[in-house]
């Protein structure tokens, strides 16, 4: 659970490229979307702040154009 922001973890098995960061409410409401660029294989951080404004469960996404991974996330 979060409230204000949070801090999530991915670890990529190789180089992609055209990465995007989601935020998606289960409704199915994209609320926050990043061209983040390419990435390198390994694991990779990223902070989210103030983009979730109402109570519920979220999925982060980083997606690539190998495929994507998701997470969810319960905002309090």
């Amino acid at each position: 659970p979060f409230s204000n922001f949070f801090t999530t973890r991915f670890t990529l098995n190789e180089s992609v490229k055209a990465v995007r960061l989601r935020l998606v409410h289960i409704n199915g409401q994209v609320v926050m979307e990043k061209n983040v660029g390419s990435l390198q294989k390994g694991v990779h951080e990223f902070t989210i702040r103030n983009e979730v404004k109402v109570k519920g469960i979220y999925f982060i996404q980083l997606i690539t154009e190998k495929g994507f991974i998701s997470k969810k996330l319960i905002k309090i």
